[in-house]
């Protein structure tokens, strides 16, 4: 059994092949402060930014062509598994990149990680 020189990234179950390496960018809540009069300050969090960023460039391909159709369908139903990282509710962030066949393209995805 060799080596694997890259771990594979899957979405939905299919292992796709990619150029270069993926980032991830992990997002967290923010935490929001206000004051109250004659109190402490009152403080709430904001998870709009809790999302990860997952960026992978692949050459496109018709068999890609037919899995980011499916993803867009799948719209917030998607998954994404690289070595221990694993993402679920992975929806396409730049659905109108420009696709020739033959050519890099960078995709964009917002997903929730979920923990090991």
């Amino acid at each position: 059994m060799a080596i694997q020189d890259k771990y594979p990234f899957i979405i939905n179950g299919t292992a796709i092949e990619y150029v270069g390496d993926p980032s991830f960018t992990t997002g967290g809540p923010t935490i929001d402060t206000s004051g109250q009069f004659g109190g402490s300050p009152f403080h709430t969090f904001n998870y709009d930014n809790n999302y990860s960023t997952i960026k992978i460039t692949i050459k496109f391909t018709d068999e890609k062509e037919v899995l980011i159709n499916q993803i867009i369908a799948n719209n917030d139903n998607n998954t994404i598994s690289f070595g221990r990282n694993k993402y679920v509710g992975v929806v396409l962030v730049n659905r109108n990149v420009e696709r020739k066949y033959g050519m890099d393209i960078e995709l964009e995805f917002r997903a929730n990680p979920i923990s090991n």
